[in-house]
Protein backbone atom coordinates (compact mmCIF):
# COMPACT_ATOMS: atom_id res chain seq x y z
CA UNK A 1 0.00 0.00 0.00
CA UNK A 2 1.39 3.83 -0.69
CA UNK A 3 -0.48 5.36 1.77
CA UNK A 4 -0.34 8.62 4.04
CA UNK A 5 -1.41 8.78 7.75
CA UNK A 6 -2.21 11.83 9.80
CA UNK A 7 -2.42 11.17 13.97
CA UNK A 8 -3.50 13.44 16.66
CA UNK A 9 -3.32 13.00 20.11
CA UNK A 10 -4.51 15.29 22.96
CA UNK A 11 -3.29 14.55 26.72
CA UNK A 12 -6.05 15.45 28.85
CA UNK A 13 -4.08 15.14 31.94
CA UNK A 14 -0.76 15.51 33.34
CA UNK A 15 1.02 12.93 35.10
CA UNK A 16 0.72 13.54 39.56
CA UNK A 17 1.68 12.08 42.40
CA UNK A 18 -1.22 9.81 42.09
CA UNK A 19 -3.09 10.76 39.17
CA UNK A 20 -1.76 9.10 35.54
CA UNK A 21 -1.54 11.03 32.56
CA UNK A 22 -4.45 10.12 30.60
CA UNK A 23 -4.95 11.01 26.50
CA UNK A 24 -7.13 10.39 23.54
CA UNK A 25 -6.15 9.98 19.79
CA UNK A 26 -6.98 9.81 16.70
CA UNK A 27 -4.75 7.65 14.68
CA UNK A 28 -4.79 7.52 10.27
CA UNK A 29 -8.48 10.33 10.74
CA UNK A 30 -6.88 12.01 7.39
CA UNK A 31 -5.83 9.42 4.84
CA UNK A 32 -7.63 6.87 3.81
CA UNK A 33 -8.68 5.44 7.07
CA UNK A 34 -7.11 1.93 6.13
CA UNK A 35 -5.24 2.19 9.39
CA UNK A 36 -7.81 4.07 11.15
CA UNK A 37 -8.21 3.67 14.78
CA UNK A 38 -9.13 5.72 17.87
CA UNK A 39 -8.02 5.42 21.83
CA UNK A 40 -7.79 6.79 24.88
CA UNK A 41 -4.60 5.70 27.04
CA UNK A 42 -3.35 6.22 30.67
CA UNK A 43 0.52 6.12 31.56
CA UNK A 44 1.69 5.78 35.50
CA UNK A 45 5.55 6.18 35.93
CA UNK A 46 6.39 4.28 38.72
CA UNK A 47 9.66 4.77 40.97
CA UNK A 48 12.80 5.78 38.59
CA UNK A 49 12.68 2.83 36.46
CA UNK A 50 9.19 1.47 35.68
CA UNK A 51 6.33 3.32 33.46
CA UNK A 52 2.82 0.89 32.79
CA UNK A 53 0.29 2.33 30.38
CA UNK A 54 -3.09 0.70 29.62
CA UNK A 55 -5.80 1.67 27.22
CA UNK A 56 -9.09 0.92 24.97
CA UNK A 57 -8.94 1.24 21.62
CA UNK A 58 -11.31 1.35 18.66
CA UNK A 59 -11.02 0.27 14.66
CA UNK A 60 -7.22 -1.34 14.05
CA UNK A 61 -6.18 -0.89 17.77
CA UNK A 62 -9.97 -2.74 18.68
CA UNK A 63 -9.31 -5.63 16.16
CA UNK A 64 -8.01 -8.46 18.03
CA UNK A 65 -9.72 -9.84 21.11
CA UNK A 66 -12.33 -7.34 20.84
CA UNK A 67 -15.61 -6.98 22.48
CA UNK A 68 -19.32 -4.89 22.42
CA UNK A 69 -18.90 -1.31 22.49
CA UNK A 70 -18.89 0.31 25.87
CA UNK A 71 -19.99 3.41 24.37
CA UNK A 72 -23.25 1.81 22.73
CA UNK A 73 -25.17 3.09 25.64
CA UNK A 74 -24.93 6.37 23.69
CA UNK A 75 -26.47 5.23 20.13
CA UNK A 76 -26.77 2.13 18.91
CA UNK A 77 -24.90 3.26 15.90
CA UNK A 78 -21.84 3.15 17.92
CA UNK A 79 -22.18 -0.89 17.96
CA UNK A 80 -21.37 -1.22 14.08
CA UNK A 81 -18.19 0.24 12.14
CA UNK A 82 -18.10 1.27 8.24
CA UNK A 83 -15.83 -0.96 6.60
CA UNK A 84 -12.98 0.65 4.83
CA UNK A 85 -13.32 1.16 1.39
CA UNK A 86 -10.89 0.19 -1.13
CA UNK A 87 -12.12 3.36 -3.67
CA UNK A 88 -12.02 5.89 -1.00
CA UNK A 89 -9.88 9.20 -2.29
CA UNK A 90 -8.98 9.82 1.38
CA UNK A 91 -7.88 13.27 2.77
CA UNK A 92 -11.49 13.02 4.11
CA UNK A 93 -12.25 12.98 7.83
CA UNK A 94 -13.99 9.90 8.46
CA UNK A 95 -16.57 11.18 11.28
CA UNK A 96 -19.00 8.26 10.83
CA UNK A 97 -16.13 5.76 12.46
CA UNK A 98 -14.64 7.74 15.39
CA UNK A 99 -15.00 5.60 18.50
CA UNK A 100 -17.70 2.64 16.39
CA UNK A 101 -17.16 -0.93 16.31
CA UNK A 102 -15.97 -3.04 18.88
CA UNK A 103 -13.15 -2.26 21.51
CA UNK A 104 -10.06 -3.79 22.93
CA UNK A 105 -7.55 -3.48 25.83
CA UNK A 106 -4.29 -2.76 25.06
CA UNK A 107 -1.33 -2.11 27.53
CA UNK A 108 2.48 -2.23 28.01
CA UNK A 109 4.66 -1.78 30.71
CA UNK A 110 8.93 0.24 30.57
CA UNK A 111 11.89 -0.82 32.37
CA UNK A 112 14.93 1.54 32.37
CA UNK A 113 17.42 -0.26 34.10
CA UNK A 114 19.93 2.08 33.12
CA UNK A 115 20.04 5.52 31.46
CA UNK A 116 20.80 4.44 28.11
CA UNK A 117 18.61 0.78 28.25
CA UNK A 118 14.76 0.46 28.16
CA UNK A 119 12.61 -2.30 27.86
CA UNK A 120 9.50 -2.77 26.61
CA UNK A 121 6.91 -5.60 26.90
CA UNK A 122 3.27 -4.84 25.27
CA UNK A 123 -0.13 -6.23 24.79
CA UNK A 124 -1.09 -5.52 20.96
CA UNK A 125 -4.87 -5.04 20.36
CA UNK A 126 -4.55 -4.40 16.50
CA UNK A 127 -4.39 -7.58 14.35
CA UNK A 128 -5.20 -5.46 11.04
CA UNK A 129 -2.25 -6.45 9.57
CA UNK A 130 -3.94 -8.06 5.94
CA UNK A 131 -3.85 -7.35 2.15
CA UNK A 132 -6.35 -6.70 -0.24
CA UNK A 133 -8.60 -9.73 0.17
CA UNK A 134 -7.76 -9.80 3.71
CA UNK A 135 -5.46 -12.47 4.29
CA UNK A 136 -2.73 -12.24 6.78
CA UNK A 137 0.94 -10.66 6.00
CA UNK A 138 2.37 -12.79 7.94
CA UNK A 139 1.97 -15.37 11.17
CA UNK A 140 0.38 -13.26 14.33
CA UNK A 141 1.67 -16.18 16.79
CA UNK A 142 0.98 -14.13 19.71
CA UNK A 143 -0.31 -10.46 20.78
CA UNK A 144 2.31 -9.71 23.09
CA UNK A 145 5.95 -7.65 21.56
CA UNK A 146 9.02 -7.25 23.21
CA UNK A 147 11.82 -5.12 22.75
CA UNK A 148 15.43 -3.54 24.06
CA UNK A 149 15.75 0.50 23.07
CA UNK A 150 20.00 1.28 23.62
CA UNK A 151 20.72 5.04 23.91
CA UNK A 152 24.28 4.95 22.90
CA UNK A 153 24.49 9.03 23.45
CA UNK A 154 21.50 11.58 23.86
CA UNK A 155 19.75 11.88 21.04
CA UNK A 156 20.25 8.54 19.19
CA UNK A 157 18.33 5.19 19.54
CA UNK A 158 18.57 1.92 18.71
CA UNK A 159 15.61 -0.50 18.81
CA UNK A 160 15.50 -4.53 18.68
CA UNK A 161 11.87 -5.89 18.84
CA UNK A 162 10.27 -9.10 18.75
CA UNK A 163 6.90 -8.61 17.29
CA UNK A 164 3.90 -10.82 17.56
CA UNK A 165 6.28 -14.72 18.26
CA UNK A 166 7.25 -14.77 14.60
CA UNK A 167 8.60 -11.13 13.34
CA UNK A 168 11.72 -9.38 14.60
CA UNK A 169 12.52 -5.55 14.20
CA UNK A 170 15.39 -3.56 13.83
CA UNK A 171 15.26 0.19 14.08
CA UNK A 172 17.18 3.25 14.47
CA UNK A 173 16.31 6.87 15.46
CA UNK A 174 17.51 10.03 15.57
CA UNK A 175 15.76 12.75 18.28
CA UNK A 176 16.05 16.32 18.69
CA UNK A 177 14.31 19.47 20.23
CA UNK A 178 13.77 21.92 18.05
CA UNK A 179 14.80 24.46 20.86
CA UNK A 180 17.74 23.18 21.29
CA UNK A 181 18.97 22.26 17.95
CA UNK A 182 22.87 21.71 17.55
CA UNK A 183 23.17 23.97 14.15
CA UNK A 184 21.89 27.48 13.20
CA UNK A 185 18.36 27.68 10.89
CA UNK A 186 20.09 30.44 8.99
CA UNK A 187 17.28 32.60 9.77
CA UNK A 188 19.11 34.10 12.75
CA UNK A 189 19.98 38.04 13.77
CA UNK A 190 22.83 38.87 12.69
CA UNK A 191 25.42 40.10 14.77
CA UNK A 192 26.42 43.35 16.54
CA UNK A 193 27.87 44.81 13.73
CA UNK A 194 31.73 46.14 14.47
CA UNK A 195 32.42 49.24 15.26
CA UNK A 196 34.93 51.86 13.18
CA UNK A 197 37.80 52.68 15.45
CA UNK A 198 38.80 56.29 15.22
CA UNK A 199 41.78 57.43 14.48
CA UNK A 200 42.89 58.57 17.63
CA UNK A 201 42.93 54.99 18.71
CA UNK A 202 44.62 53.52 15.98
Amino acid sequence: FFDRSFDLRYRITDEGDWMPAIAVGLQDFLGTGMYGGEYVVATKTIGDSFRVTAGLGWGRLGSYNGFDNPLAFLSSDMRNRPAYDLDSPGGQVAFDSFFRGDAAFFGGVEWAPTDRLLVKLEYSSDDGYRDIDGNPLFDRQSPLNIGVNWRPRPGYQIGLSLLHGSEIALTGTLLFNPNDRPFATGLDETPMPVAVRGADAR
